[in-house]
């Protein structure tokens, strides 16, 4: 199957950042599937072996190189700008589905 992507080329050369923009697209793509269980790991290998220029036997790790970790605090800090978002409805769980099953 062949996908066409259509991509303005300023938009296109940033993403390519000198290098194989189909080969990344076909990487990113693969690699969200097998971490949403789309795709397996072998059939990860299998497709990016495909591509030109890769190596089969790379895992997914080793593609999607090194990921970024945060401090405790970093965690506290991001989990305390979530919480004091606004909600959009203030009506409890338990109130929103007496709402909807009554409909």
């Amino acid at each position: 199957m062949n996908v066409i992507l259509h991509i303005p080329d300023d938009v296109a050369e940033r993403l390519a950042d000198g290098g194989d923009l189909e080969y990344q697209a076909l990487e990113a793509l693969a690699t969200e599937a097998v971490r949403a269980g789309r795709l397996s790991e072998a059939e990860f290998r299998r497709l990016m072996g495909a591509a030109a220029g890769a190596d089969p036997d790379a895992s997914i790790e080793t593609r999607s190189g090194p990921r970024r970790r945060m401090t405790s605090d970093q965690i506290l800090s991001f989990g305390a700008a979530i919480a004091a978002m606004p909600l959009r409805d203030a009506r409890s769980p338990r109130d929103i589905m007496d709402d909807l099953n009554a409909a």
